[in-house]
């Protein structure tokens, strides 16, 4: 049973991998600073905002790469935001994901809150990034060397997480 968590954002961190193996982590960023600024401009991040399209392109070359389609999807679940365009985009975002996993067969998606993700990963709710990192590497070394940023390090937890709750199925 293959598994790929996302943390959706920007910089979108993913883990994807079979039940029992050790996945594949890492980040993907859907546009460069400059290009944000340029969508802003154009008024792009409020008509079309490319972010959510590159992000479904991603998860289509998982579909049809190396990979194959996921038969589960999770993804943090972000449930606060301090402004409109933070808002627009992590719902585009999820809906991207949502389409994904309608078009291509993924049997199952979840989601799981940004407390009780840390809660998972180290037993605090309300751990910093590097307790995010310290942990996991402690627990599972093998993503050690896939040289992780944050986002990488929760897509891990959330795949870890997945693996966990999904494995009876």
């Amino acid at each position: 049973m293959k598994i790929l968590a996302l943390d959706p954002a920007t910089v979108t961190g993913y883990c994807i991998g079979d039940i029992g193996e050790t996945p594949k982590a890492g980040a993907i960023r859907l546009a460069e600073a400059d290009e944000i600024t340029a969508f802003r401009k154009r008024r792009m991040d409020r008509r079309q905002d490319p972010r959510p399209i590159r992000l479904y392109k991603f998860l289509a070359d998982i579909a049809y790469g190396q990979f194959k389609a996921p038969d589960i999807i999770v993804f943090e679940d972000v449930q606060f935001q301090s402004y409109t365009q933070q808002c627009q985009l992590w719902s585009s975002l999820r809906a991207s994901i949502w389409l994904f996993a309608h078009f291509h067969g993924v049997r199952t998606i979840d989601c799981l809150n940004v407390m009780k993700l840390k809660q998972y990963a180290t037993g605090y709710g309300a751990a910093d990034k590097p307790a995010m990192a310290r942990a996991l590497y402690k627990k599972h070394p093998a993503f050690k060397k896939q040289g992780l940023d944050d986002n990488g390090v929760d897509a891990a937890w959330l795949w870890l997480w997945a693996q966990e709750n999904f494995r009876r199925m």
